[in-house]
């Protein structure tokens, strides 16, 4: 009984469609341009799509104020779903044409879209600036957005603040903190740092799960220039969030930084532990190598340990000598004498003109302590030849306390 009665509804429906297609078919012959659209959308539905153009056509050619450009919108999402650009974007630029206060907004701002596709910019300029000043709601914000855009791409930044703003003003956006950001990159190019700071807020407090965290972590860098610690600090904490996934790492070191200066050792060690363990080289190098330090101090020398390794990985012109120098400082305090030896070897293979020094006097004082007095010599000539003065002179020192030579007695 309930198949029976599914057939009878299907069949029903199918007479339905058939005389609603036939009713509007004639009504479009006659001239009626409402039902022109009507049928280009059965059409449409049925993928039909030369039928569909066809009665599109009709009700566009009618010069109608409403169906006309309603058609001209539905045929160019058609033309556009079915990938041929080039006619949608002439049935798109016919439906801006037509002015109308609903359905030319949607086809200048896609219009905008098809012709930034394919390259032209400018024209692409023009349409979005014609949907932004549409006033429509929905597509006026969207189309302000995409010419800002635009605009900074062709070197427009006062132009581009402007849409920028137009855009983040309507408040209907969905995604407000797409424009906000670039919105504070543009006013610090134009050397506007308050509206980049009220971007960046703003950015920040619309809590966009990609862009707000980011939009702190800027925002810190912004007030910490102006010497806003505190600030710096609150957006800093606001980027990394506790260490909730997706944090930025230059936040979490920069966090680090301020909360070392302020003298809470204890947070900057987790907020440098965050930038390590996000893995981001250049964040995770910097942090571990102001880490370190404070692991001595706290004396977890293995975690201390840990940090400088990974600064001497990383090839620092600077760090990874320095680094290398304190990891055989804490071998050779903890006994370890040939990690100490290796870690000291690398510091001197840098040739860097302070901490190579350092490295041979070292290293040279471990040989002494073994009994091997020509390479501890060696080792203290070689910085009384290549380090600074004070390194020189002390390096002297070192050598001329070493014990003289044993004559060789076996004859």
């Amino acid at each position: 009984m309930a198949n029976r009665r599914s057939a009878r509804e299907y069949l029903a429906a199918v007479r339905a469609e058939v005389e609603q297609k036939t009713t509007l078919e004639q009504a479009a012959r006659s001239g009626d341009p409402e039902a022109a659209l009507n049928l280009g959308l059965l059409w449409a539905r049925r993928k039909a799509h030369d039928k569909a153009r066809a009665a599109y056509q009709r009700a566009i050619e009618s010069g109608h104020p409403e169906w006309a450009p309603a058609a001209a919108l539905n045929l160019a999402a058609m033309l556009t779903e079915a990938g041929d650009d080039a006619a949608a974007r002439d049935a798109f630029e016919r439906g801006a044409s037509f002015g109308h206060q609903e359905y030319s907004p949607p086809a200048a701002y896609n219009l905008g879209v098809l012709r930034e596709k394919s390259g032209d910019l400018a024209g692409a300029g023009a349409a979005y600036r014609v949907a932004a000043d549409s006033g429509h709601p929905k597509w006026a914000p969207l189309a302000a957005a995409a010419l800002g855009h635009i605009l900074r791409r062709a070197g427009d930044l006062a132009g581009a603040r402007a849409a920028y703003q137009h855009a983040a003003g309507s408040g209907q956006l969905p995604r407000p903190a797409l424009v906000l950001n670039p919105l504070a990159v543009v006013c610090r190019q134009l050397g506007d740092l308050d509206g980049a700071r009220a971007a960046l807020r703003q950015a920040v407090d619309t809590d966009d799960p990609d862009l707000a965290r980011p939009a702190a972590s800027v925002l810190g860098d912004e007030l910490r220039q102006q010497g806003d610690n505190d600030g710096a600090r609150a957006a800093y904490e606001r980027a990394v969030d506790h260490g909730r996934p997706g944090y930025p790492p230059t936040a979490a070191y920069n966090l680090g930084r301020i909360l070392e200066e302020q003298g809470d050792v204890a947070g900057a060690r987790s907020a440098y532990r965050l930038a390590v363990d996000a893995g981001d080289p250049r964040p995770a190098e910097l942090a571990a190598w102001y880490l370190a330090p404070l692991l001595v101090k706290a004396d977890d020398l293995d975690g201390a340990e840990q940090a400088y390794r990974l600064v001497a990985d990383a090839g620092h012109s600077h760090r990874a000598p320095g680094a290398a120098l304190k990891l055989g400082l804490l071998y050779q305090q903890r006994g370890r004498f040939l990690q100490a030896r290796v870690a000291y070897q690398a510091a001197i293979a840098s040739g860097h003109p302070e901490l190579a020094p350092i490295a041979m006097m070292s290293l040279g004082t471990i040989l002494a302590d073994q009994g091997d007095l020509a390479g501890a010599r060696a080792m203290f000539r070689q910085a009384v030849d290549s380090g600074p003065r004070e390194h020189a002179r002390r390096a002297a020192r070192l050598l001329a306390e070493l014990p003289a030579d044993t004559p060789d007695r076996s004859d």
